[in-house]
């Protein structure tokens, strides 16, 4: 006769460990099947040993990426809120010491220790600026051909075109 064993104490140990069904089948002195047949049964909410099982370790593993995500978060956090406090402190041993005079700032110290600031406020350490030039000019329609001409000749053949001489009235160049 097979010892009386609690079936939810085992459903429970299979459910927690890595135990198999005949691991648990050996330690218990049971038929390794009869254990795998009650495991296959589902419960009353439709689960069965394998469910549970599964839900089980999912669970762990996201409760351990939440401590784990939790853990690198408050060290990120003590490390920056830190880094602020040396920060300031340097700044203000800095300024004691420009306003005793025992150091000078050039100009390339005042833009880097801006930079730094700027940066450490999360703003942009550098600008660009983007800037168009429109020129508009009332001048005689041959004017602008010859200058046209002029911009073409000294970029195809490479020589200088005479701007001096105007063309007939009607007559273009090709």
């Amino acid at each position: 006769m097979a010892p009386k064993v609690d079936p939810k104490m085992l459903e429970r140990e299979y459910i927690t460990t890595t135990l198999s069904f005949r691991d648990l089948g050996e330690r218990y002195g049971m038929s390794w099947s009869a254990i795998a047949t009650r495991a296959r049964k589902p419960d009353a909410g439709g689960l069965t040993w394998k469910d549970k099982r599964d839900a089980f370790r999912q669970s762990v593993s996201t409760r351990s990426y939440d401590r784990t995500v939790e853990k690198f978060a408050t060290e990120d956090s003590t490390i920056r809120e830190e880094l602020v406090l040396v920060h300031r402190a340097t700044i203000h041993a800095y300024a004691q010491q420009l306003k005793e005079g025992k150091v000078a700032v050039s100009p390339k110290d005042a833009v880097g220790a801006t930079q730094a600031l700027l940066l450490m406020l999360g703003d942009a350490t550098s600008r660009t600026e983007s800037k168009n030039i429109d020129i508009s000019a009332n001048l005689p329609i041959e004017d602008l051909r010859q200058l046209a001409e002029f911009a073409r000749t000294k970029l195809i053949e490479g020589t200088m075109a005479d701007v001096t001489e105007r063309q007939p009235e009607g007559t273009f160049q090709n």
